[in-house]
């Protein structure tokens, strides 16, 4: 065993799950295992070395924190152009963490893995997260494409972990002339509506469950939808979506539809949510949202 230091990078493959109910165990392996093969070919590209693939997600390493954010960048933008992207909708989600690792013959672990691993599942799809470490390791021009995103407790860590977002489209990147505290992530509120329910959420509202069981802060009565099916909680400036069901859930920001099961996603500006089934249904069943 060997300690080496680094950024271990995770990208893993949103709604998988979907697409294998889509397609059927084969051709969706094969769209799935196409899409990790441009992802090797990528991090091979900016110098990255490829420690294992799992299923839909992809482990790898970058001796220098810019190789890894600019390889993390082309795999967001060059994942609507991967085999099978168009019909499948197939989207990424990545976390990168710099850190020490202990390297084996064929794998790598430690508080460096396990970090990266948390930030992936933490990202939504099309995001870039990383963590404070990553960071303060990029050089200026890529450090101004990163902005406060959260802050976490990681397990077996007492306190506070920042993670930021890496902001891989061009019309997204702005230099930040001025650092952003934490501290100053603005607080919204957070507007539902459901046929004649009408409810309001803020800062201080507990967990909010939305399902089809009478118990419920918003019901919704439809034969795809859970007892309880998912849940909103309020966590350091930004309303999170929660799925806990069977069906998962279906939400639409910026005309872009996401799916998530047994996941979460942050609510960002207004949208609809559709419990089990697509936003586009036509089902009389769909909440919208917006952040006020």
């Amino acid at each position: 065993m060997d300690v080496q230091e680094g950024v271990v990078l995770f990208a893993d493959i949103v709604g998988s799950t979907r697409i294998f109910e889509q397609l059927g165990d084969q051709l969706a392996a094969q769209r799935i295992g196409d899409c990790i093969t441009e992802l090797a070919k990528i991090t091979h590209t900016h110098n990255g070395i490829i420690i294992k693939t799992i299923g839909d997600e992809i482990m790898c390493s970058f001796a220098k924190a810019d190789h890894a954010m600019l390889a993390a960048g082309e795999m967001q933008r060059n994942s609507n152009l991967m085999p099978g992207a168009t019909e499948e909708n197939i989207a990424l989600r990545i976390g990168a963490h710099f850190g020490k690792y202990i390297t084996t013959t064929n794998d790598i672990a430690g508080d460096a893995v396990n970090i990266a691993a948390r930030l992936a599942t933490a990202a939504g799809a099309r995001r870039i997260l990383v963590s404070h470490d990553t960071v303060e390791q990029l050089s200026r021009v890529e450090k101004s494409k990163t902005r406060p995103y959260d802050r976490i407790t990681l397990k077996g860590k007492q306190d506070e972990t920042f993670i930021y977002e890496y902001l891989w489209e061009m019309t997204d990147v702005t230099t930040i002339s001025v650092p952003i505290s934490f501290d100053e992530l603005p607080i919204h509120r957070l507007r539902l509506e459901h046929k004649d329910q009408h409810l309001t959420l803020t800062s201080e509202s507990h967990t909010f469950c939305i399902g089809r069981h009478e118990k419920n802060q918003l019901i919704v009565n439809s034969n795809m939808s859970s007892r309880l099916h998912a849940k909103i909680e309020y966590q350091r400036g930004k309303f999170l979506l929660i799925d806990e069901s069977t069906n998962g859930t279906f939400v639409k920001m910026n005309n872009e539809e996401i799916y998530i099961r047994r996941e979460s996603v942050p609510l960002v500006g207004n949208g609809l949510i559709s419990l089990g089934e697509s936003t586009n249904a036509d089902n009389g069943q769909l909440i919208t949202f917006s952040i006020q």
